[in-house]
């Protein structure tokens, strides 16, 4: 999803570095302990000795579902930028369950970035369906959007 640490020192950052790099993003890996950033650099003024740069979106993917109040809070929580995405795996626990305790968690944060949103992102594996994801836009006010998911 993210690449693996050997892919992305040769500059491979998996499915979603892929689609940060179609929409013109710099990516960069384990940035403050985030597993992908998405970011681009503005006009360097001649006496700065490096380039200026803007965040847009912070990615953390979370296989173990008993981190994601530690991933919610700590890590995608504590960096002021317009998106901020979450790859969990309910298992168990169950997809709704997990989406209310992100949208409590959410709620409960001082937003540092006006309009601001997660993007929550839950994999799936069945035998039936395989591997399938849903998706969800969070707002800073609690809102839910369930994304729409492909036709097939």
């Amino acid at each position: 999803m993210l690449g693996t640490a050997k892919s992305r020192k040769e500059g491979d950052f998996g499915l979603i570095g892929r689609i940060g790099k179609k929409f013109g993003y710099e990516i960069e890996a384990e940035w403050m302990r985030l597993d992908q950033v998405w970011f681009y650099y503005l006009p360097k003024p001649k006496d700065w000795k490096q380039e200026p740069w803007k965040t847009d979106v912070v990615i953390e993917h979370e296989n173990d579902i008993k981190n994601l109040e530690y991933t919610i809070i700590f890590k995608l929580g504590e960096v002021a930028v317009p998106l901020k995405v979450g790859i969990f795996y309910p298992g168990k626990e169950g997809e709704e369950e997990c989406l209310k305790k992100c949208r409590d968690m959410i709620l409960k944060q001082v937003t540092s970035y006006p309009g601001g949103v997660y993007l929550i992102i839950f994999g799936f594996c069945d035998d039936k369906k395989g591997v399938y994801w849903h998706g969800y836009e969070i707002d800073f006010k609690g809102n839910i959007i369930k994304l729409h998911e492909p036709l097939s």
